[in-house]
């Protein structure tokens, strides 16, 4: 069976370049490819670690699930990036929380002692690991910490701040904020009639657009939205 190349999924994005440089070719001729559908469920949170994922194409979102069955996206994670690096890095046998493929996905496996084998061989691999979960609990981080106690304006400007940093971004051309209004709101921690007002009210100020129900930023947009979340009383 032919070997599986990291870059016939590259699309030129600085993300990308960065994976191209630390992955090596030797480790993923030793990858499983797995296909999942919209909505499929990649890993259970509290079961046994069992593989290192590379999420190729789509995205994937780590949840919650209420006893009553309610659902809670609370971080979601867009091509390249990996599944398993919390629980890796932490030494900790079984998955921290449930992780799903909102449109469908498709990922690259190995076997965690494989991979862990990998990473000592290779150092660049290991930075990029480690560096791919650190960007993430930054963002979190970020969005929790300073959010926490700011009005839901605000609060939605640095979600979208946020969302712009780890989206696949080509220059000259706008953000497209992938995610449905109930996926940010919940994601966000607010209601999504709230985020509904937040988010006219910034298209009104011309620091967004919506057509068709998506959210769009072009880059100048992004420096008003970057002016706002420093000086708020700008709008």
């Amino acid at each position: 069976m032919r070997a599986l190349r990291l870059q016939s999924y590259a699309n030129g994005s600085k993300q990308w370049d960065e994976f191209l440089r630390a992955v090596p070719e030797e480790l993923m001729a030793l990858a499983s490819i797995c296909r999942y559908k919209a909505g499929s469920t990649i890993c259970l949170g509290e079961a046994p670690v069992k593989y290192v994922h590379l999420v190729l194409t789509g995205t994937v979102s780590a949840q919650n699930v209420t006893v009553t069955g309610k659902v809670s996206n609370w971080l979601h994670m867009p091509s390249p990036t990996f599944i398993g690096d919390l629980e890796v890095l932490a030494e900790r046998r079984c998955y921290a929380t449930n992780v799903a493929t909102p449109d469908g996905c498709v990922l690259a496996r190995w076997p965690v002692g494989k991979f862990v084998e990998a990473m000592m061989d290779y150092p660049k691999l290991l930075l990029l690991f480690s560096r791919v979960l650190a960007k993430k609990n930054y963002g979190l981080s970020v969005s929790r910490g300073h959010a926490a106690f700011r009005p839901n304006l605000e609060k939605t400007v640095i979600y979208l701040l946020q969302y712009c940093e780890t989206a696949p971004h080509e220059p000259g051309s706008p953000y497209v904020v992938q995610k449905t209004r109930t996926e940010i709101s919940s994601e966000a921690f607010f209601s999504l009639k709230t985020l509904e007002r937040c988010l006219y009210r910034l298209r009104d100020a011309g620091m967004l657009s919506i057509a068709k129900g998506k959210v769009y930023i072009s880059e100048g947009q992004l420096v008003l939205l970057e002016k706002f979340r420093d000086d708020p009383d700008s709008i």
